[in-house]
């Protein structure tokens, strides 16, 4: 998937904890989100000034060596974009846009889940 990189730049911005769909949704697609200029993210209303810097801070390149590195380990990346994403996990208060996988992920859909 040729955006891994654009999701992984996403989260690197976000942190834990931090909703990213109303953003994602906003710009059409998390590329065009980091294609989009300062002044395009500054008008977005679920962006905020934290977060803002925080985009203009963080380097593409800090993805890309993230992607590299999980490849050279043999790490899958599965952006909540991709099928794999579990559907139990997309509905939770504020998902991951990334999981990262060492192995393989098992079917979370059809375990039992009990959050705290």
């Amino acid at each position: 998937m040729s955006d891994v990189k654009y999701w992984v730049w996403l989260q690197l911005c976000l942190g834990t904890g931090k909703s990213f769909q109303r953003i994602v949704d906003y710009f059409g697609s998390v590329e065009e989100l980091y294609n989009s200029n300062y002044l395009k993210r500054r008008v977005c209303p679920h962006i905020n000034d934290k977060l803002l810097d925080s985009m203009e801070k963080t380097p593409i390149e800090k993805a890309e060596q993230i992607v590299s590195e999980c490849r050279q380990n043999g790490w899958g990346i599965i952006t909540f974009e991709d099928e794999r994403y579990p559907k139990k996990l997309k509905h939770i208060f504020d998902p991951p846009a990334v999981i990262y996988v060492d192995g393989t992920l098992p079917d979370l859909d059809r375990l039992l889940t009990i959050s705290i």
